[in-house]
Protein backbone atom coordinates (compact mmCIF):
# COMPACT_ATOMS: atom_id res chain seq x y z
CA UNK A 1 0.00 0.00 0.00
CA UNK A 2 1.30 3.11 -0.81
CA UNK A 3 1.81 5.06 2.16
CA UNK A 4 -0.48 7.92 1.96
CA UNK A 5 -3.49 5.81 0.99
CA UNK A 6 -4.47 4.66 4.24
CA UNK A 7 -4.56 8.78 5.15
CA UNK A 8 -6.58 9.16 1.90
CA UNK A 9 -9.59 7.28 2.40
CA UNK A 10 -9.99 8.53 6.49
CA UNK A 11 -10.04 11.82 5.23
CA UNK A 12 -12.24 11.16 2.85
CA UNK A 13 -14.72 9.85 4.76
CA UNK A 14 -18.14 11.53 5.65
CA UNK A 15 -18.73 12.06 9.23
CA UNK A 16 -21.89 9.73 9.45
CA UNK A 17 -19.29 6.61 7.70
CA UNK A 18 -16.67 7.61 10.81
CA UNK A 19 -19.10 6.92 13.34
CA UNK A 20 -20.38 4.12 11.61
CA UNK A 21 -16.96 2.63 11.42
CA UNK A 22 -16.45 3.22 15.18
CA UNK A 23 -19.37 1.15 15.59
CA UNK A 24 -18.47 -1.25 12.77
CA UNK A 25 -15.04 -2.37 14.56
CA UNK A 26 -16.10 -3.24 18.07
CA UNK A 27 -18.47 -5.76 16.46
CA UNK A 28 -16.28 -7.11 13.97
CA UNK A 29 -12.81 -6.85 14.86
CA UNK A 30 -12.01 -8.89 17.87
CA UNK A 31 -9.07 -8.51 20.29
CA UNK A 32 -7.27 -5.43 19.14
CA UNK A 33 -10.25 -3.50 18.02
CA UNK A 34 -8.86 -0.70 20.19
CA UNK A 35 -5.45 -0.55 18.41
CA UNK A 36 -7.25 -0.03 15.16
CA UNK A 37 -9.62 2.79 16.41
CA UNK A 38 -6.85 4.68 18.04
CA UNK A 39 -4.92 4.56 14.89
CA UNK A 40 -7.92 5.81 12.99
CA UNK A 41 -8.15 8.34 15.23
CA UNK A 42 -4.54 9.05 15.01
CA UNK A 43 -4.48 9.41 11.39
CA UNK A 44 -7.55 11.41 11.33
CA UNK A 45 -5.95 13.89 13.66
CA UNK A 46 -3.37 14.50 10.71
CA UNK A 47 -2.98 17.30 8.39
CA UNK A 48 -0.72 15.38 6.34
CA UNK A 49 0.40 11.82 6.65
CA UNK A 50 2.96 11.33 8.64
CA UNK A 51 3.97 8.07 9.20
CA UNK A 52 6.98 8.91 11.35
CA UNK A 53 5.24 11.02 14.35
CA UNK A 54 3.08 7.96 14.13
CA UNK A 55 5.50 5.50 15.34
CA UNK A 56 6.70 7.84 17.67
CA UNK A 57 3.16 8.48 19.19
CA UNK A 58 2.50 4.62 19.50
CA UNK A 59 6.16 3.41 20.32
CA UNK A 60 6.38 0.35 22.14
CA UNK A 61 3.11 -0.98 20.83
CA UNK A 62 3.32 -4.30 19.46
CA UNK A 63 1.13 -3.18 16.20
CA UNK A 64 3.95 -1.58 15.25
CA UNK A 65 6.67 -3.86 14.64
CA UNK A 66 4.79 -5.15 11.12
CA UNK A 67 3.30 -1.61 11.06
CA UNK A 68 2.68 -1.77 7.32
CA UNK A 69 0.53 -5.72 7.74
CA UNK A 70 -1.37 -2.59 10.43
CA UNK A 71 -2.04 -0.23 8.03
CA UNK A 72 -3.27 -2.87 5.47
CA UNK A 73 -5.48 -4.40 7.99
CA UNK A 74 -7.16 -1.47 8.73
CA UNK A 75 -7.54 -0.18 4.97
CA UNK A 76 -9.11 -3.45 4.73
CA UNK A 77 -11.55 -2.86 7.38
CA UNK A 78 -12.69 0.52 6.70
CA UNK A 79 -13.55 -1.06 3.17
CA UNK A 80 -15.26 -3.61 4.68
CA UNK A 81 -17.29 -1.38 6.59
CA UNK A 82 -18.37 1.00 3.81
CA UNK A 83 -19.33 -1.80 1.89
CA UNK A 84 -21.82 -2.65 4.84
CA UNK A 85 -22.82 1.09 5.60
CA UNK A 86 -23.88 1.31 1.67
CA UNK A 87 -25.34 -1.68 0.84
CA UNK A 88 -28.61 -0.49 2.26
CA UNK A 89 -28.50 2.48 -0.33
CA UNK A 90 -27.48 0.94 -3.11
CA UNK A 91 -29.22 -0.93 -5.51
CA UNK A 92 -26.75 -3.37 -7.16
CA UNK A 93 -25.95 -4.18 -3.08
CA UNK A 94 -29.39 -4.79 -2.37
CA UNK A 95 -29.58 -7.31 -5.27
CA UNK A 96 -26.42 -8.87 -4.79
CA UNK A 97 -27.63 -9.67 -1.27
CA UNK A 98 -30.92 -10.71 -2.55
CA UNK A 99 -28.87 -14.01 -4.58
CA UNK A 100 -27.31 -14.79 -2.10
CA UNK A 101 -30.07 -15.63 0.64
CA UNK A 102 -31.42 -17.14 -2.35
CA UNK A 103 -28.07 -19.51 -2.79
CA UNK A 104 -28.67 -19.97 1.09
CA UNK A 105 -31.41 -21.36 0.83
CA UNK A 106 -31.02 -23.30 -2.10
CA UNK A 107 -28.06 -25.10 -0.27
CA UNK A 108 -31.07 -26.13 2.70
CA UNK A 109 -33.09 -27.49 -0.10
CA UNK A 110 -35.87 -24.24 -0.26
CA UNK A 111 -36.05 -24.20 -3.83
CA UNK A 112 -39.43 -22.29 -3.52
CA UNK A 113 -38.44 -19.66 -1.07
CA UNK A 114 -35.15 -19.40 -3.28
CA UNK A 115 -37.10 -18.71 -6.52
CA UNK A 116 -39.39 -16.56 -4.91
CA UNK A 117 -36.07 -14.35 -4.01
CA UNK A 118 -34.98 -14.01 -7.28
CA UNK A 119 -38.11 -13.26 -8.55
CA UNK A 120 -38.08 -10.17 -6.19
CA UNK A 121 -34.20 -9.84 -7.38
CA UNK A 122 -35.59 -10.04 -11.11
CA UNK A 123 -38.15 -7.54 -10.48
CA UNK A 124 -35.53 -5.00 -8.95
CA UNK A 125 -32.86 -5.41 -12.26
CA UNK A 126 -35.01 -4.74 -14.50
CA UNK A 127 -36.61 -1.86 -13.06
CA UNK A 128 -33.60 -0.07 -12.59
CA UNK A 129 -31.99 -1.91 -15.82
CA UNK A 130 -29.20 -3.91 -14.14
CA UNK A 131 -28.81 -6.20 -17.25
CA UNK A 132 -25.68 -7.87 -16.10
CA UNK A 133 -26.98 -9.03 -12.76
CA UNK A 134 -30.33 -10.45 -14.77
CA UNK A 135 -27.58 -12.39 -15.77
CA UNK A 136 -26.45 -14.14 -12.79
CA UNK A 137 -30.46 -14.11 -11.51
CA UNK A 138 -31.31 -16.24 -14.70
CA UNK A 139 -28.37 -18.60 -14.30
CA UNK A 140 -29.26 -19.38 -10.37
CA UNK A 141 -33.12 -19.63 -11.53
CA UNK A 142 -32.02 -22.04 -13.88
CA UNK A 143 -30.14 -23.98 -11.40
CA UNK A 144 -32.99 -23.82 -8.45
CA UNK A 145 -35.62 -24.74 -11.06
CA UNK A 146 -33.83 -27.96 -12.33
CA UNK A 147 -34.20 -29.11 -8.39
CA UNK A 148 -37.49 -27.66 -7.62
CA UNK A 149 -39.90 -29.20 -11.14
CA UNK A 150 -39.85 -33.12 -11.00
CA UNK A 151 -41.81 -33.79 -14.04
CA UNK A 152 -39.41 -33.29 -17.68
CA UNK A 153 -41.92 -31.61 -19.65
CA UNK A 154 -42.22 -28.67 -17.17
CA UNK A 155 -38.78 -28.33 -16.61
CA UNK A 156 -38.26 -28.14 -20.72
CA UNK A 157 -41.32 -25.33 -20.66
CA UNK A 158 -38.96 -23.71 -18.21
CA UNK A 159 -35.80 -24.19 -19.82
CA UNK A 160 -37.15 -22.71 -23.16
CA UNK A 161 -38.87 -19.53 -21.37
CA UNK A 162 -35.23 -19.23 -19.63
CA UNK A 163 -33.39 -19.32 -23.07
CA UNK A 164 -35.34 -16.53 -24.56
CA UNK A 165 -34.66 -14.70 -21.48
CA UNK A 166 -31.45 -15.00 -21.64
CA UNK A 167 -31.11 -14.08 -25.54
CA UNK A 168 -33.20 -11.09 -24.95
CA UNK A 169 -30.89 -9.63 -22.08
CA UNK A 170 -27.20 -10.49 -24.05
CA UNK A 171 -29.66 -8.54 -27.10
CA UNK A 172 -30.15 -5.41 -24.46
CA UNK A 173 -26.58 -5.41 -23.54
CA UNK A 174 -25.28 -5.45 -26.87
CA UNK A 175 -27.73 -2.34 -28.12
CA UNK A 176 -26.18 -0.89 -24.98
CA UNK A 177 -22.93 -1.05 -25.04
CA UNK A 178 -23.26 -0.28 -28.77
CA UNK A 179 -24.34 3.09 -28.01
CA UNK A 180 -22.64 3.64 -24.97
CA UNK A 181 -19.38 3.15 -27.32
CA UNK A 182 -21.00 5.40 -29.90
CA UNK A 183 -21.16 8.40 -26.95
CA UNK A 184 -17.27 7.91 -25.85
CA UNK A 185 -16.59 8.48 -29.56
CA UNK A 186 -18.58 11.39 -29.58
CA UNK A 187 -18.00 12.78 -26.26
CA UNK A 188 -14.14 12.30 -26.73
CA UNK A 189 -14.20 14.40 -30.11
CA UNK A 190 -15.93 17.07 -28.22
CA UNK A 191 -13.90 17.28 -25.18
CA UNK A 192 -11.36 17.75 -28.02
CA UNK A 193 -12.93 20.98 -29.68
CA UNK A 194 -16.43 22.30 -28.64
CA UNK A 195 -16.78 24.13 -32.10
CA UNK A 196 -16.25 23.12 -35.45
CA UNK A 197 -13.04 24.59 -36.81
CA UNK A 198 -12.00 22.66 -40.19
CA UNK A 199 -13.95 20.47 -42.26
CA UNK A 200 -11.48 17.64 -40.86
CA UNK A 201 -13.73 18.19 -37.29
CA UNK A 202 -16.63 17.79 -39.29
CA UNK A 203 -16.23 14.93 -41.07
CA UNK A 204 -14.67 13.25 -37.98
CA UNK A 205 -18.51 13.91 -36.07
CA UNK A 206 -20.22 12.62 -39.07
CA UNK A 207 -18.38 9.31 -38.92
CA UNK A 208 -19.95 8.71 -35.20
CA UNK A 209 -23.21 10.22 -36.72
CA UNK A 210 -23.19 7.99 -39.81
CA UNK A 211 -24.08 5.09 -37.43
CA UNK A 212 -27.62 3.56 -38.59
CA UNK A 213 -28.56 3.05 -34.75
CA UNK A 214 -28.34 6.67 -34.46
CA UNK A 215 -31.14 7.30 -37.48
CA UNK A 216 -34.16 7.34 -34.87
CA UNK A 217 -34.66 6.77 -30.75
CA UNK A 218 -36.57 3.42 -32.43
CA UNK A 219 -33.39 1.06 -32.04
CA UNK A 220 -32.89 1.77 -28.62
CA UNK A 221 -33.34 -1.09 -26.77
CA UNK A 222 -33.30 0.13 -23.34
CA UNK A 223 -33.68 3.09 -21.05
CA UNK A 224 -30.00 3.34 -21.00
CA UNK A 225 -29.52 3.19 -24.38
CA UNK A 226 -32.20 5.55 -25.28
CA UNK A 227 -30.59 8.33 -22.66
CA UNK A 228 -27.50 7.68 -24.76
CA UNK A 229 -29.25 7.99 -27.91
CA UNK A 230 -30.50 11.45 -26.94
CA UNK A 231 -26.93 12.38 -25.59
CA UNK A 232 -25.36 11.95 -28.76
CA UNK A 233 -27.64 13.57 -30.77
CA UNK A 234 -27.42 16.62 -28.14
CA UNK A 235 -24.21 16.81 -28.42
CA UNK A 236 -23.75 16.43 -32.15
CA UNK A 237 -26.76 19.50 -32.59
CA UNK A 238 -24.94 21.62 -30.20
CA UNK A 239 -21.77 21.50 -32.33
CA UNK A 240 -23.62 22.05 -35.33
CA UNK A 241 -25.05 25.18 -33.88
CA UNK A 242 -28.79 23.45 -34.13
CA UNK A 243 -29.45 24.73 -30.25
CA UNK A 244 -33.00 24.18 -30.82
CA UNK A 245 -32.52 20.36 -31.01
CA UNK A 246 -29.64 20.21 -28.85
CA UNK A 247 -32.42 21.65 -26.11
CA UNK A 248 -34.34 19.59 -26.93
CA UNK A 249 -32.58 15.92 -26.57
CA UNK A 250 -31.22 17.44 -23.22
CA UNK A 251 -34.59 17.85 -21.98
CA UNK A 252 -35.88 14.62 -23.10
CA UNK A 253 -32.91 12.91 -21.36
CA UNK A 254 -34.06 14.51 -18.21
CA UNK A 255 -37.55 13.72 -18.28
CA UNK A 256 -35.94 9.84 -19.16
CA UNK A 257 -34.14 10.20 -15.67
CA UNK A 258 -36.98 12.20 -13.82
CA UNK A 259 -39.89 9.75 -14.51
CA UNK A 260 -38.04 6.77 -12.88
CA UNK A 261 -37.26 7.48 -9.20
CA UNK A 262 -35.10 4.26 -8.54
CA UNK A 263 -33.49 5.02 -11.81
CA UNK A 264 -32.57 8.36 -10.87
CA UNK A 265 -31.19 7.44 -7.88
CA UNK A 266 -29.33 4.68 -9.36
CA UNK A 267 -27.46 7.48 -11.99
CA UNK A 268 -27.03 9.95 -10.19
CA UNK A 269 -24.03 10.95 -12.09
CA UNK A 270 -25.80 10.93 -15.39
CA UNK A 271 -28.26 13.07 -13.88
CA UNK A 272 -25.71 15.20 -12.98
CA UNK A 273 -24.30 15.39 -16.13
CA UNK A 274 -27.59 15.71 -17.93
CA UNK A 275 -28.84 19.01 -16.10
CA UNK A 276 -25.41 20.31 -17.19
CA UNK A 277 -26.33 19.77 -20.68
CA UNK A 278 -29.81 21.62 -20.20
CA UNK A 279 -28.19 24.32 -18.28
CA UNK A 280 -25.57 24.87 -21.80
CA UNK A 281 -28.84 24.85 -23.75
CA UNK A 282 -30.67 27.15 -21.27
CA UNK A 283 -27.84 29.77 -21.74
CA UNK A 284 -27.71 29.73 -25.49
CA UNK A 285 -31.35 30.41 -25.38
CA UNK A 286 -31.17 33.13 -23.02
CA UNK A 287 -33.14 31.32 -20.26
CA UNK A 288 -31.61 33.07 -17.08
CA UNK A 289 -33.85 32.43 -14.49
CA UNK A 290 -33.90 28.77 -15.97
CA UNK A 291 -30.91 28.38 -15.92
CA UNK A 292 -30.08 29.62 -12.16
CA UNK A 293 -32.69 27.68 -10.77
CA UNK A 294 -31.06 24.59 -12.56
CA UNK A 295 -27.76 25.76 -11.21
CA UNK A 296 -29.29 25.55 -7.58
CA UNK A 297 -31.25 22.69 -8.21
CA UNK A 298 -27.72 21.12 -8.93
CA UNK A 299 -26.29 22.12 -5.91
CA UNK A 300 -28.92 21.46 -3.80
CA UNK A 301 -28.58 17.63 -4.41
CA UNK A 302 -26.32 16.70 -1.97
CA UNK A 303 -28.41 17.68 0.46
CA UNK A 304 -31.54 15.81 -1.05
CA UNK A 305 -29.94 12.39 -1.97
CA UNK A 306 -27.28 12.29 1.16
CA UNK A 307 -26.87 8.67 0.95
CA UNK A 308 -26.30 8.71 -2.78
CA UNK A 309 -24.31 11.03 -3.35
CA UNK A 310 -20.27 10.45 -3.80
CA UNK A 311 -17.22 12.25 -3.94
CA UNK A 312 -16.76 12.11 -7.40
CA UNK A 313 -20.72 13.38 -8.15
CA UNK A 314 -19.76 16.24 -5.56
CA UNK A 315 -17.50 16.83 -7.83
CA UNK A 316 -18.60 17.05 -11.14
CA UNK A 317 -21.32 19.35 -9.65
CA UNK A 318 -18.83 21.78 -8.68
CA UNK A 319 -16.71 21.19 -12.30
CA UNK A 320 -20.09 21.52 -14.08
CA UNK A 321 -21.65 24.75 -12.35
CA UNK A 322 -18.70 26.22 -12.30
CA UNK A 323 -17.62 26.18 -15.31
CA UNK A 324 -20.99 27.41 -16.71
CA UNK A 325 -21.40 30.17 -14.08
CA UNK A 326 -18.29 31.74 -14.67
CA UNK A 327 -18.35 31.24 -18.76
CA UNK A 328 -22.21 33.15 -18.44
CA UNK A 329 -20.56 36.10 -16.76
CA UNK A 330 -17.87 36.27 -19.44
CA UNK A 331 -20.78 36.22 -22.30
CA UNK A 332 -22.32 38.95 -20.68
CA UNK A 333 -19.37 41.22 -19.32
CA UNK A 334 -20.57 40.74 -16.00
CA UNK A 335 -17.16 40.72 -14.82
CA UNK A 336 -17.69 41.46 -11.47
CA UNK A 337 -19.66 38.56 -10.65
CA UNK A 338 -16.96 37.00 -12.74
CA UNK A 339 -14.47 38.05 -9.87
CA UNK A 340 -16.62 37.23 -7.04
CA UNK A 341 -16.85 33.29 -7.86
CA UNK A 342 -13.13 33.13 -8.62
CA UNK A 343 -12.77 32.53 -4.38
CA UNK A 344 -15.13 29.50 -4.51
CA UNK A 345 -13.71 27.77 -7.28
CA UNK A 346 -10.43 28.35 -5.83
CA UNK A 347 -11.72 26.27 -2.67
CA UNK A 348 -13.34 23.73 -4.91
CA UNK A 349 -10.08 23.28 -7.28
CA UNK A 350 -8.61 22.78 -3.76
CA UNK A 351 -11.15 20.42 -2.00
CA UNK A 352 -11.67 18.52 -5.38
CA UNK A 353 -7.97 18.32 -6.84
CA UNK A 354 -7.83 14.70 -8.03
CA UNK A 355 -11.48 14.17 -8.91
CA UNK A 356 -12.05 16.94 -11.34
CA UNK A 357 -11.94 15.51 -14.94
CA UNK A 358 -8.96 17.47 -16.67
CA UNK A 359 -11.19 19.05 -19.65
CA UNK A 360 -13.16 20.76 -16.81
CA UNK A 361 -10.22 21.79 -14.85
CA UNK A 362 -8.98 23.07 -17.99
CA UNK A 363 -11.58 24.87 -18.93
CA UNK A 364 -12.30 26.65 -15.83
CA UNK A 365 -8.73 27.46 -15.23
CA UNK A 366 -9.04 28.96 -18.57
CA UNK A 367 -12.56 30.94 -17.91
CA UNK A 368 -10.93 32.67 -14.81
CA UNK A 369 -7.80 33.81 -16.21
CA UNK A 370 -9.59 35.11 -19.06
CA UNK A 371 -11.78 37.22 -16.46
CA UNK A 372 -8.71 38.34 -14.66
CA UNK A 373 -7.37 39.40 -18.16
CA UNK A 374 -10.37 41.67 -19.36
CA UNK A 375 -10.40 42.94 -15.87
CA UNK A 376 -6.86 44.45 -16.71
CA UNK A 377 -5.80 42.00 -13.39
CA UNK A 378 -2.95 40.72 -15.31
CA UNK A 379 -0.27 39.56 -12.65
CA UNK A 380 -3.33 37.19 -11.31
CA UNK A 381 -4.46 36.29 -14.70
CA UNK A 382 -0.79 35.29 -15.72
CA UNK A 383 -0.66 33.17 -12.46
CA UNK A 384 -4.18 31.41 -13.49
CA UNK A 385 -3.02 30.84 -16.57
CA UNK A 386 -0.04 29.20 -16.08
CA UNK A 387 -1.28 26.60 -14.34
CA UNK A 388 -2.82 25.34 -17.41
CA UNK A 389 0.96 26.13 -19.47
CA UNK A 390 2.56 23.75 -16.51
CA UNK A 391 -0.25 21.42 -16.15
CA UNK A 392 1.59 18.25 -15.63
CA UNK A 393 -1.50 16.11 -16.20
CA UNK A 394 -2.72 15.60 -19.68
CA UNK A 395 -6.11 17.06 -20.73
CA UNK A 396 -8.28 16.57 -23.61
CA UNK A 397 -9.81 20.05 -24.08
CA UNK A 398 -7.16 21.23 -27.22
CA UNK A 399 -8.63 24.07 -27.83
CA UNK A 400 -9.27 25.31 -24.45
CA UNK A 401 -5.55 24.47 -23.82
CA UNK A 402 -4.34 26.08 -27.31
CA UNK A 403 -5.83 29.55 -26.19
CA UNK A 404 -4.74 29.04 -23.28
CA UNK A 405 -1.17 29.55 -24.81
CA UNK A 406 -2.27 32.18 -26.67
CA UNK A 407 -3.46 33.84 -23.83
CA UNK A 408 -0.32 33.42 -21.84
CA UNK A 409 1.60 35.33 -24.85
CA UNK A 410 -1.09 38.25 -24.76
CA UNK A 411 -0.52 38.72 -20.44
CA UNK A 412 3.32 38.34 -21.06
CA UNK A 413 2.57 41.24 -24.01
CA UNK A 414 0.97 43.19 -21.78
CA UNK A 415 3.29 43.15 -18.76
CA UNK A 416 5.69 44.00 -21.66
CA UNK A 417 7.99 40.37 -20.69
CA UNK A 418 9.49 41.31 -24.02
CA UNK A 419 13.05 39.39 -23.16
CA UNK A 420 10.10 36.05 -22.37
CA UNK A 421 8.01 36.63 -25.33
CA UNK A 422 10.06 35.04 -27.85
CA UNK A 423 10.26 32.26 -25.86
CA UNK A 424 6.65 32.16 -25.19
CA UNK A 425 5.64 32.54 -28.92
CA UNK A 426 8.42 29.86 -29.66
CA UNK A 427 6.85 27.27 -27.50
CA UNK A 428 3.27 28.25 -28.17
CA UNK A 429 3.80 27.42 -31.50
CA UNK A 430 5.36 24.23 -31.09
CA UNK A 431 1.94 23.18 -28.50
CA UNK A 432 -0.11 24.34 -31.07
CA UNK A 433 1.21 22.66 -33.77
CA UNK A 434 1.55 19.28 -32.14
CA UNK A 435 -2.09 19.42 -31.40
CA UNK A 436 -3.09 20.29 -34.73
CA UNK A 437 -4.61 23.24 -33.63
CA UNK A 438 -2.11 25.77 -36.03
CA UNK A 439 -5.21 27.49 -38.08
CA UNK A 440 -4.27 30.48 -39.75
CA UNK A 441 -5.33 32.85 -37.17
CA UNK A 442 -2.78 31.43 -34.94
CA UNK A 443 -0.11 31.38 -37.26
CA UNK A 444 -0.90 35.31 -38.24
CA UNK A 445 -1.29 36.61 -34.40
CA UNK A 446 1.88 34.71 -33.16
CA UNK A 447 4.04 36.04 -36.67
CA UNK A 448 2.93 39.34 -36.27
CA UNK A 449 3.92 39.07 -32.07
CA UNK A 450 7.08 36.80 -33.16
CA UNK A 451 8.49 40.36 -35.20
CA UNK A 452 7.74 43.13 -32.36
CA UNK A 453 9.66 40.72 -30.33
CA UNK A 454 12.62 40.41 -32.58
CA UNK A 455 12.56 43.91 -32.89
CA UNK A 456 15.18 46.28 -30.90
CA UNK A 457 12.63 49.09 -31.81
CA UNK A 458 9.29 48.64 -29.89
CA UNK A 459 7.73 51.97 -30.87
CA UNK A 460 7.23 50.68 -34.23
CA UNK A 461 5.32 47.84 -32.69
CA UNK A 462 1.75 49.35 -33.09
CA UNK A 463 2.09 49.42 -37.04
CA UNK A 464 2.88 45.95 -36.83
CA UNK A 465 -0.60 45.11 -34.51
CA UNK A 466 -2.34 47.00 -37.11
CA UNK A 467 -0.71 44.76 -40.01
CA UNK A 468 -2.04 41.81 -38.02
CA UNK A 469 -5.04 43.08 -37.09
CA UNK A 470 -5.69 43.58 -41.17
CA UNK A 471 -5.02 40.18 -41.55
CA UNK A 472 -7.23 38.64 -38.86
CA UNK A 473 -10.59 40.45 -39.97
CA UNK A 474 -11.18 38.74 -42.88
CA UNK A 475 -10.04 35.08 -41.22
CA UNK A 476 -12.42 35.73 -38.24
CA UNK A 477 -15.24 36.07 -41.08
CA UNK A 478 -14.87 32.66 -42.48
CA UNK A 479 -17.14 30.25 -40.94
CA UNK A 480 -14.72 28.15 -39.13
CA UNK A 481 -12.90 31.34 -37.93
CA UNK A 482 -15.95 32.87 -36.38
CA UNK A 483 -15.84 30.11 -34.26
CA UNK A 484 -12.45 30.83 -32.42
CA UNK A 485 -13.86 33.93 -30.96
CA UNK A 486 -15.70 32.15 -28.45
CA UNK A 487 -12.33 31.53 -27.11
CA UNK A 488 -10.53 34.69 -27.31
CA UNK A 489 -11.64 38.51 -28.37
CA UNK A 490 -8.53 38.92 -30.64
CA UNK A 491 -9.48 41.66 -32.00
CA UNK A 492 -10.64 43.68 -29.44
CA UNK A 493 -7.22 43.07 -27.43
CA UNK A 494 -5.71 43.84 -31.21
CA UNK A 495 -7.79 47.05 -30.88
CA UNK A 496 -6.85 48.03 -27.74
CA UNK A 497 -3.57 48.15 -28.01
CA UNK A 498 -3.60 50.27 -30.93
CA UNK A 499 -5.47 52.86 -29.68
CA UNK A 500 -3.92 52.20 -26.05
CA UNK A 501 -7.41 51.84 -24.75
CA UNK A 502 -8.73 49.14 -21.76
CA UNK A 503 -10.12 46.15 -23.91
CA UNK A 504 -12.90 46.23 -21.73
CA UNK A 505 -14.06 49.48 -24.05
CA UNK A 506 -14.00 47.42 -27.33
CA UNK A 507 -15.88 44.18 -25.54
CA UNK A 508 -18.45 46.06 -24.35
CA UNK A 509 -19.02 47.36 -27.75
CA UNK A 510 -19.11 44.05 -29.41
CA UNK A 511 -21.16 42.01 -27.22
CA UNK A 512 -20.13 38.99 -28.52
CA UNK A 513 -21.59 35.19 -27.07
CA UNK A 514 -19.15 33.48 -25.39
CA UNK A 515 -16.45 36.63 -25.45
Amino acid sequence: MASSDLFDLIHSLKQTEKRYFKRFAQLHVKGEQNNYVRLFDAIEAQEEFDEAALLDQFAGEAFTRQFSVTKNYLFNIILKCLRSYHAGHDVEAKIFEIIQSSKILYDKGLYKKGLKLLNKAKQMAHKCEKFALLLTILAWEDIILYRHISKAEKVNAYKATLEEEFDEVLKVIENKHTYRRLKNQIYTLYRRSTSIRSQKDLDAYHSVMDDKLLKNEGHALSMDALMNFYQINGIFSSVVQNYEEAKRCDQLVVEILESNKTYLEDRLSSYISMLNNLLDSQLEFGEIQPFFESLQKMRNLPKEYPHKIKMTDKAMIFETTYSLEISYYLSKMNLENGLKIIPEIENGLEAYEELILPDFKTEILYNVSKTLFYSGQLRKALNWVSRIVFEEKSSPADDFLCFGRLLNVLIHFDLKHFNLLQYEIKSTRRFIKQKNRLYSLEKTLLSHLNKIANSSDKSTYQTQLEKCLNQLLPILEQPYGKSSRSYLNITAWLKSKIENKSILEFLEKEKLPQQ
